[in-house]
């Protein structure tokens, strides 16, 4: 059973339009006040920075092991053939986008091009011939 109803019932005995933080002039209320600084001791909480994997970053190429320095080229050089690779890839994507853009332009332009001469041929014969001879109508 989908229930796509949202339901609100506020806070107990609180009238509509009341804040419970914060005066009409702008000024906290006591709750309001005790509100914000447990939300501040909150976020300077969670500012600590958390201890996980360390990297090797901090090394200079002399203090690497040969293994280590291994596996940074190795990376390196995969990270380079990714990125050519995703190019061709992408490029090929874009050169049959173009081709395909530039089809339906021309295709377009010639059928516009043949409506517009067929409009004016029309009106030239139809002005010299003085008559209705050619029915031209503006697509």
């Amino acid at each position: 059973m989908e229930n796509s109803q949202l339901y609100h019932h506020g806070i107990l005995g609180m009238k509509w339009g009341v804040r419970r933080f914060q005066n009409k002039d702008g000024s906290l209320t006591s709750d309001g006040k005790r509100h914000l600084e447990q939300n501040s001791k909150a976020k300077q909480g969670n500012n600590k920075k958390k201890k996980g994997h360390t990297t090797n970053k901090g090394k200079s190429i002399n203090e690497l092991s040969d293994d280590e320095l291994r596996k940074r080229i190795n990376r390196l050089e995969l990270e380079k053939r990714y990125e050519a690779l995703s190019k061709k890839e992408q490029k090929a994507k874009m050169f049959d986008g173009k081709r395909f853009v530039t089809q339906v332009l021309e295709n377009s332009g010639k059928v516009v091009a043949t409506q517009l001469s067929t409009y004016v041929m029309g009106n030239m014969v139809n002005k010299v011939a003085q008559k209705n001879i050619i029915n031209v109508k503006k697509d």
